[in-house]
């Protein structure tokens, strides 16, 4: 979680947990990050982005242990090019078509050094197990999950700069702390109602009956440039749930509802136009159903991308203590999605061990 940008994306700029835009610069984790602003087309479209990208590498050489790049790729050159981009790896694939063009994919592109590595029998199974889930599976329907939630007395709320008490951003900060006890920073109220400056980020709560705040989500918003082109990007991030729903069906089901109603609000705005994701933890396959279950798809694995703790699966101990994969989540057309099957071979991974 980090401050939201609310203009249009200066080079290098911020842009809170979406990351910086070109040049890339360094991240938390030991990582560098960045969004490539230009639509790759062409091999030697290619060329200049990987001159750019090793760049920042030479020049922040024993600093980092990760690189993640984001670029727009025309889907014939993303086949040419293949997974391996000199250094560089293919990690997940999202169809963009219908925000930034006919063909067009957002693709990650990363690299770990071999002591940020996963281990082997461990990744491949959970990623097996966060794909597995979603072969096969009917969605429900959205307003069927709203309409649950609300007969088991919870509700969802916006807060905003107007509405949040100071009871509310201190019982916020509690409910991080107690559902993600290790984090890139440590979560204050102070930072809670920052994040509620920016109007077009979207702060959604569940709360029960006795005005209890028992889960959390945020939709971080900003704004990058394309070509030129402002694309409006929502990561909904920093799900959190108390102890007293976490794991059980209500949890689960409040936690689908709170992404439906980000969903939606982001829709009201903006209609198909903007770019919506998460970032799940793979060591909580749940989190990654809930996601589907809200209408999103699993896109990809980001190697133990950060620093990042909470209840997890016990097969799932990657071997990096602190360290955590995730697997990028994205609103598409289901029609448009690439097959799991084929995300799965990016990172050396058979469906059927």
């Amino acid at each position: 979680m980090a401050l939201a940008a609310t203009l249009r994306a200066k080079p290098g700029e911020s842009q809170g947990s979406i990351g910086p835009t070109w040049p890339p610069a360094l991240a938390t984790c030991n990582r560098i990050k960045g969004i490539y602003p230009e639509i790759i087309q062409t091999g030697r479209d290619v060329q200049r982005f990987l001159d750019g990208a090793h760049a920042i590498q030479r020049e922040h050489a024993g600093k980092h242990t990760r690189v993640h790049y984001r670029a727009f790729i025309e889907r014939d050159e993303r086949t040419r090019q293949g997974k391996h981009w000199d250094g560089l790896r293919v990690e997940g694939i999202r169809p963009v078509d219908n925000v930034v063009g006919e063909g067009i994919e957002m693709v990650d592109l990363g690299s770990n050094a071999d002591s940020r590595r996963s281990t082997r029998h461990v990744f491949a199974e959970m990623l097996r197990t966060n794909f597995g889930q979603t072969i096969g599976r009917t969605r429900p329907d959205p307003a069927s999950v709203l309409e649950y939630v609300g007969r088991q007395d919870y509700f969802l709320r916006k807060l905003d700069r107007m509405n949040a008490s100071a009871e509310d951003l201190e019982n916020l900060a509690r409910l991080y702390v107690e559902a993600l006890p290790v984090y890139m920073f440590t979560i204050t109220p102070a930072i809670l109602g920052k994040l509620l400056e920016d109007p077009e980020t979207i702060f959604l709560v569940g709360m029960h009956e006795n005005r209890r705040i028992v889960a959390s989500m945020i939709a971080e918003h900003s704004v990058i440039s394309v070509e030129g082109r402002p694309i409006h990007l929502y990561e909904l991030s920093d799900f959190a749930t108390s102890a007293s729903v976490f794991g059980n069906h209500q949890g689960r089901k409040l936690m689908t509802a709170l992404q439906i109603k980000a969903i939606r609000m982001i829709q009201e705005r903006y209609g198909n136009s903007a770019l919506v994701y998460a970032e799940d933890r793979a060591p909580h396959p749940a989190v990654v159903l809930s996601s589907f279950n809200a209408g999103l798809t699993p896109v990809g694995a980001l190697e133990l991308h950060v620093k990042i703790g909470g209840i997890k699966d016990p097969r799932f101990d990657e071997g990096v203590p602190g360290m955590e994969t995730l697997i990028p989540v994205a609103l598409i057309p289901e029609k448009k999605a690439v097959p799991p099957t084929e995300i799965l071979e990016l990172h050396g991974v058979k469906l059927a061990a």
